[in-house]
Formats: structure tokens, sequence, C-alpha cells
């Protein structure tokens, strides 16, 4: 039974070649479209969790404090109610974070010319409870009132590159499902047409099945074997378009993502594994219902 199941699913995806590599790049078009998505909610899942949830505060020192004093005044932040972490950066730091991410070394133009005069110290400020206005704001009437301490800014909201990226996440988090419908009901439509062309084409071969008591399995097996493969390769070069594009993006842009402390990276192997083994279910499915409708099957 086996034997004969793979028999048939082979001969059929070999009999169109055509209609074969026309069917995986619709369907890579449409999956590209969910890896993206996936992809891209990932990575800024991890900016996320770098960055801290939703209400980071970065709190701007004045120029030309003393060592102590940078050290004093994050003692300070971190012993103000409601504050769960503080990262301090004072001149100095920067200055190192910016030549490491230009590739710079310590000798370079950079250090004669003393950039870390004109860099400001920081400190990045995580609360403990980042959703509730009332202590943010109570947080940065605190922070101000601290002598050496300039500006205070939310990094998550307003109009800021990191707030629009935490925007677009929970944008991207909220659409998952409505691109993951259509995705699906794409997948579908193109799974049942060739599932439709091919049960046109082989309308004699499955009369003479039928006629002679062929088991279901036998007449629909291969019709699933066949569409979970078209969909799970179709998902699998959706995957690997996404990860070129991801890998040009890294390669193009490698200082700018260390400057701004990013990190790109493509889905897990267990994200792929589970994208392909996805899709390959859903156009098993689609192929059955079809094929089983069409066939008049177990009536």
């Amino acid at each position: 039974m086996i034997g004969a199941l793979v028999r048939q699913s082979f001969k059929g995806l070999t009999r169109a070649p055509l209609s074969q590599l026309i069917t995986v790049s619709l369907i890579a078009v449409s999956a590209s479209l969910m890896a993206v998505s996936l992809t891209i909610v990932m990575n800024l899942e991890r900016l996320s969790q770098r960055w801290g949830e939703g209400g980071e505060l970065l709190v701007v020192l004045s120029p030309g404090l003393t060592h102590a004093r940078y050290h004093e005044l994050e003692r300070q932040a971190q012993s103000l109610r409601g504050v769960r972490e503080v990262t301090l950066r004072t001149p100095s730091d920067a200055q190192g974070e910016l030549e490491e991410a230009l590739g710079i070394s310590a000798q370079g133009d950079l250090k004669e010319l003393k950039v870390s005069q004109s860099l400001p110290g920081t400190i990045e400020l995580s609360p403990i409870d980042p959703d509730q206005a009332p202590l943010l704001s109570a947080l940065r009437a605190q922070l101000l009132e601290l002598d050496g301490v300039t500006e205070v800014e939310s990094m998550t909201d307003g109009g800021g590159l990191l707030a629009q990226l935490y925007s677009l996440r929970r944008a991207l988090k909220g659409w998952l499902w409505v691109i993951g419908l259509w995705v699906g009901l794409s997948v579908t439509f193109v799974i049942t047409q060739l599932v439709k062309l091919t049960l046109f084409q082989r309308q004699k071969e499955l009369d003479i099945w039928i006629s002679v008591g062929a088991n279901e399995l036998l007449i629909i097996g291969p019709l699933m074997i066949e569409s979970a493969i078209q969909t799970g390769l179709g998902a699998w070069v959706a995957l690997e378009l996404v990860n070129q594009a991801l890998s040009f993006i890294t390669s193009g842009g490698a200082g700018t993502l260390r400057l701004l402390d990013l990190e790109l990276s493509p889905l897990p192997q267990w994200g792929q594994a589970l994208f392909m083994i996805s899709a390959a279910l859903l156009g098993a499915l689609a192929s059955f219902r079809v094929a089983r409708t069409s066939l008049r099957l177990g009536r």
C-alpha cells in the first residue's frame, strides 16, 4: 500500500512540471508575506526583551560631571520607588561603544578628537510596571529634580525610532491572524485549483480505480501527498527568500546595526520546520477536501 502511494505520488509530481513550478511559485509568493511578518515580529520581540517592554526611560545627564557624580546619580535613580533596573553609560562608555560599532580602534581619529567630551552621559531606567502612566509621570518628575539631570525621555513612547518599532511590533502581532488567514485562503485556493485540474486530467484513470473498488486512501492519498510536497516546498522557498533578503540587509548595513545595538536573525530552525509542516498539512487538507467532494467518495 505504501509503495503504491509513493509511486502514484511520484508519477503525479513529474507528470506536469510546468504546472508544479507555477503552483510552488504562487504558494511561495503567498507564504512570503507570512514569513516576513513572523521574522519581523520575532526580531522586534528580541528587541523588546533587550530594551524592556513599554516604558523604558532615558535620562540624559549634564555634561562635565565627575565620575563619582555619575555613579551617585545611578544610585539615586536606583533608589527611587517603582524602579526595577538602571544602566549607566558615561561619555567614555558611549565613545567606546561608538568606536566598536564603527570598527575604529581606541587609537583612531575619534579618540584624538575627544568625542567623549561632546557625548552626554545617560541612564537607562526600567520601571517595575511600565504600563502604569502615573508611575512613569512620577518617575520623570523625581528624576528631573536630581542635580545633574537635564532631560528624561521615554524610549518606547512618542515619535522616536524605538517607539515606532514598538508600535510596529504591536500592530504586526495584531495583524498576524489576519495575514495568516489571508495566506491560508490563498494557498487553499491555489491547491484547490490544481487538484481540480489534476482530477480532470486523470479522470479516466480515477474512474478505473473507483470501478474496481480501490481503497479511498489509494485514490486520494497520492493527491494529498503531492499537495503536501508542493505547499511544503513553497513554504521552504518563501523562507529562503526571506533569509536571503535578511542576509543582504545585515551585510549591507552591518555598521548601522551595530551602532543601534540591533541584531537581525532569521526564524529559528524549529520555527522554520513548523512553518513548512503547517503549510504541508494545509495543502494536504485542502487536497483531501476538494478530491473527496469532486469524486463523491464516502457517500
